[in-house]
């Protein structure tokens, strides 16, 4: 049981690492993958810049 309780600890400290500093680097890209699709860019109000 101690050793299911580490290793759930361990990989919940890892996932939550990755979820506060993300790869700036696109993995993959729709097209990558043989789908179609558009680039968007939005400037928010405070001149925050938005792609998706």
């Amino acid at each position: 049981m101690y050793r299911l309780l580490l290793v759930s600890f361990f990989l919940l400290l890892t996932s939550a690492v990755w979820a506060l500093k993300p790869s700036p680097e696109w993995i993959a890209t729709p097209d990558s993958r043989g789908l179609t699709y558009q680039t968007t860019a939005l400037t928010t109000p405070d001149h925050a810049q938005l792609t998706g």
